[in-house]
């Protein structure tokens, strides 16, 4: 069962997370004909996954309440092996995961008890945990402006500090938001909300001062937004918008 991806831009090398097999699978995207590599095991289901690539590390998030690390140095005895597991010591199964370059700490989501888990990406051990941030917690985004994790949640859009999970900031969208991604370059954001057919709209979001400045209609209800910086572009998946599925660019 295929999941997440990311792709390791200095390697080409392309990891797709698999719940059906509790496995990361590699791929060489070197060039436009795909090579598979190699399958790597994980001690449970993967739910999310994220690269860092300055510590030559993969982290998954695990239906387990665990993440995995990774081992992606060449060099290593454990080499695309899993080399440590930390618990989140949450309820339930983690989830979004994302990475913090600046502090080297690694953020995931615990959707059962509406919490967030810190763990020291060096070290490999739980930091800690914040709380009481809410229903259901979406997607985690470094945003390197203002070295801050953004999550949004069932009518809320946080701003965490990366070392500690702390809550620096609680704003409240036009609509309850799911998916969402950033420019850093223009210090904005895409959220998608609304889960109504009269709210399912995409709304375009200063970073500072935390504000809607445009809203679109022609899609909403989007679970995945990505922004290629190269492309200059938002692609935006909406498998449930009121008037049938739709990607959107």
């Amino acid at each position: 069962l295929p999941g997440d991806l990311t792709i390791d831009q200095e390697a080409h090398l392309l990891y797709l997370s698999d719940s059906g097999a509790s496995a990361i699978h590699v791929f060489d995207v070197t060039s436009p004909a795909t090579r598979y590599v190699a399958a790597i095991p994980l001690p449970g289901p993967p739910s999310d996954i994220v690269l860092a690539p300055d510590l030559r590390r993969l982290f998954v998030s695990l239906a387990t309440s665990q993440v995995a690390i990774v081992d992606l140095d060449p060099a290593s005895p454990r080499h695309r092996t899993t080399s440590a597991r930390v618990a989140t010591n949450a309820v339930g199964k983690a989830g979004a995961i994302e990475y913090a370059p600046r502090d080297r700490t690694v953020l995931v989501t615990n959707p059962a008890e509406g919490s967030v888990t810190v763990i020291d990406a060096v070290r490999g051990e739980w930091r800690a945990k914040s709380t009481d941030l809410g229903t259901r917690l979406g997607p985690l985004r470094y945003y390197s402006v203002d070295n801050s994790v953004y999550l949004t949640t069932e009518s809320v859009f946080h701003r965490l500090d990366p070392k500690t999970g702390h809550r620096l900031g609680r704003y409240g969208p036009p609509a309850p938001c799911a998916g969402f991604a950033m420019d850093a370059r223009r210090k904005e954001a895409i959220l998608s909300c609304g889960t109504t057919p009269d709210t399912q709209k995409l709304y375009r979001w200063d970073i500072l001062p935390a504000r809607a400045t445009a809203e679109y209609d022609q899609i909403g209800s989007a679970d995945a937004i990505v922004f290629n910086a190269n492309a200059d572009r938002y692609f935006i998946a909406a498998p449930t918008f009121v008037r049938g599925p739709a990607i959107g660019i």
